[in-house]
């Protein structure tokens, strides 16, 4: 009968026998013969005794080999050649990653990903916070091999019951660590491939029309109104909105601009007035650690640093503010009361409080504002200067995402009641 073939990657039992010595070498070392069962028996009878032990094992080349070690004691000779195997055994498949658990594989991803100068730190924060606060408390005690595309799929349905985009987030994060596996051959195939994507479904976009954009400019202005001892509130909620609305920026984008970022360029024909630009060149940050915001020195996309021109009554009301603005390192056009950049997170805010109690509350989002800006540049002019306006590089995004459908067509009314006219003669 055969021998039977040890599987790649694993090793026979390990063998230990006692040896003693039996003479000498041409070269003057010791030669060792091993005990037999009956010497076994009272082991003190021998002055010297040394143990070996040896396992056969299949490595990266598929053959059976021996690895084997030498030690005054069994328990230290069987330690010895234990200690050999990691390192002989590299297999196709590791079994040493199949056995560790997610978690574990998890924190291995994680020291790599953290380092990868290619990644944004706001996208390593979002990751962090999926990975701490769903993907290891769902999953992080399942060994790698345990983990199905069932599996994975029934836990990410229980995290999209809280919010689709937990699950998108949570998948993503699952997809990197299930990679790295595959990479370290833990897994041949990475089961978050057959999942749900757990995509929350997009809205047609929407612009505001004229009569609303008039309608919330009096409600801001009607609140501010309302403040009638101290600071004055909201005071940059009117300027921002505006100034998204005529570059179709960012909420992050319009609260970076610095005071270099706005110019005055020369007039381009008759009549010479001035024309002025701003370069939408950073974003500001909200960490989700809680930290400080913080301006980036780009925008969320290579695509996203542009220079619009901007109207004359805008530009004018921009200087009007750097000139009273606090002394801040930065330059910004939109600071802090103590110079640092306002977080877009309480812009939101001071944006829902000043909508309180008006057909505008809960409704009415910053982004809107670009959206409005886009819609009115397909429509007035194209789809591609709309894209060229937003920073996009795909002009599907600007279709699907900002610029609403016109869904008004050519009067045809002419040539076709021509064409009944002749259908019925």
């Amino acid at each position: 009968m055969p021998r039977e073939r040890i599987p790649l990657g694993t090793w026979t039992t390990v063998k230990a026998h006692p040896y003693t010595p039996n003479g000498t070498k041409k070269n003057g070392s010791k030669k060792w013969r091993r005990l037999t069962a009956e010497e076994q028996k009272d082991l003190k009878q021998f002055s010297e005794i040394r143990w070996r032990a040896s396992v056969y094992y299949r490595g990266k080349n598929g053959h059976r080999q021996r690895a084997e070690a030498w030690a005054p004691s069994r328990a230290a000779a069987i330690r010895a050649v234990n200690k050999k195997l990691p390192d002989r055994v590299d297999t196709a498949l590791n079994i040493r990653e199949q056995k560790t658990t997610v978690e574990h594989m998890a924190m291995k991803w994680w020291t790599f990903y953290e380092k990868e100068d290619s990644a944004r730190k706001q996208t390593k924060d979002t990751y962090k916070d999926a990975l701490d606060r769903h993907v290891l408390p769902h999953f992080g005690g399942y060994t790698i091999q345990e983990v199905t595309t069932g599996l994975l799929t029934d836990k990410l349905r229980q995290i999209a019951e809280g919010a689709p985009s937990n699950a998108w987030f949570a998948r993503v994060v699952l997809k990197h660590i299930f990679t790295f596996a595959v990479r370290r051959d833990a897994i041949e195939n990475n089961p978050v491939e057959g999942t749900p994507t757990f995509k929350t479904k997009s809205e047609a976009p929407v612009a505001a029309t004229l009569e609303q954009l008039q309608q919330v400019r009096k409600v801001i202005m009607d609140w501010q109104a309302g403040q009638t001892f101290g600071p004055a509130r909201g005071e940059k909620l009117l300027d921002v909105l505006d100034l998204m609305l005529v570059v179709a920026c960012r909420t992050g984008e319009a609260l970076a601009v610095r005071a270099q970022d706005l110019q005055q360029v020369a007039p381009e024909r008759i009549p010479f007035a001035p024309r002025y630009t701003i370069a939408l060149s950073g974003t500001v940050i909200s960490p989700r650690d809680g930290s400080t915001p913080y301006r980036q020195a780009h925008p969320k996309t290579k695509a996203g640093f542009r220079t619009p021109y901007i109207p004359a009554e805008m530009a004018h009301r921009l200087f009007a503010r750097i000139k009273n603005n606090p002394a801040n390192d930065e330059g910004l056009i939109f600071p802090t009361r103590d110079g640092r950049p306002m977080s877009p997170n309480n812009f939101r805010s001071a944006l829902r409080r000043a909508l309180k109690g008006s057909e505008f509350e809960g409704a009415l989002k910053p982004y809107l504002m670009r959206k409005t800006a886009a819609t009115e540049v397909a429509h007035e002019m194209s789809i591609e200067e709309a894209r060229v306006l937003l920073g996009h590089t795909d002009r599907r995004t600007t279709e699907k995402f900002y610029a609403e459908h016109d869904v008004s067509v050519p009067d045809t009314s002419a040539v076709l009641g021509d064409l009944l006219k002749r259908a019925r003669s």
